[in-house]
């Protein structure tokens, strides 16, 4: 992800924006045969039908609300996202800044930041603070937003805005599948199913947001509805932690905890 903003950017500086629907249709279908050759065959954990296994998806999103919890939280992430990255290349395009594509590709590496978040965040979901380090992971994708909408013409106050939001989102998007996948072994698939429809859900409608809002108010109307949408995320994540949804997830995470504990042993021996 980090990379293709980059080499994005150079690509349609020197072969036109086009070319890069060629570059990323080659790479798929390069990366379809690599991995048809690499992946290993594995038993499926439950038989029956297709038509039964997609229907049973929306049956354990409605049956766990954990799991709708956390759907809606991973979904208003990637909105959240998509609606500032696709601004952002409004905002760095045209004036005060009018940067070129390459330039503009660079701000990506500021997200470098937000994959070693990352590491953090999975050893905060492994001594059990995955719920309280969401929070604060949207709190801090709130402050971003303060901070990107006093920018003005600074590029420092910019990439330390990108810098936090890579941050927030990525660290919170990573506890919420870790969270969700510790809910079940058996259904764990059908779980990822529904984290990847909700993802790329919450993508579409982020950029479709970003250009109507930049057309209607510019950086401030994507700020403001940035901030809302974290504000909307806060209060999903301070409903849903509390009561028996927090028993949920933190039993469900104490059990894979143990097993991995367990297999780890075990390997050992």
């Amino acid at each position: 992800m980090l990379a293709s903003r980059t080499v994005g950017g150079l690509v349609a500086d020197t072969a036109g924006w086009r070319a890069l629907f060629v570059v990323a249709a080659v790479v798929a279908v390069l990366l379809a045969v690599l991995l048809h050759r690499a992946i290993p065959p594995l038993a499926p954990r439950t038989r029956m039908a297709y038509p039964r296994l997609v229907a049973s998806v929306g049956a354990v999103v409605v049956r766990e609300r954990a799991v709708r919890w956390t759907l809606v939280l991973a979904a208003t992430g990637f909105a959240t996202f998509s609606l500032f990255w696709t601004a952002l290349t409004f905002l760095l395009s045209g004036p005060p800044f009018r940067y070129p594509a390459p330039v503009i590709g660079l701000f990506g590496l500021a997200g470098l930041a937000g994959v070693l978040a990352g590491l953090r965040g999975g050893r905060l979901h492994d001594r059990g603070r995955s719920l309280p380090a969401t929070g604060v992971a949207w709190a801090l994708a709130l402050g971003a937003f303060v901070v990107a909408a006093f920018t003005g013409r600074s590029v420092v106050l910019l990439v330390v805005a990108v810098v936090m939001i890579d941050v927030a989102l990525q660290t919170q998007a990573l506890l919420n599948r870790a969270r969700l996948f510790a809910l079940s072994d058996e259904a764990r698939s059908r779980l990822n199913t529904a984290l990847a429809a909700g993802n790329f859900v919450g993508a579409a409608v982020g950029s479709a947001a970003a250009t109507t809002l930049w057309a209607v108010g510019g950086w401030t109307a994507i700020t403001i509805t940035g901030a809302a949408l974290c504000c909307l995320a806060l209060t999903v994540w301070a409903r849903g932690r509390r009561g028996p949804l927090v028993v949920r997830v933190a039993g469900a995470v104490h059990v894979e905890q143990r097993r991995r504990r367990v297999q780890a042993a075990a390997s050992r021996h």
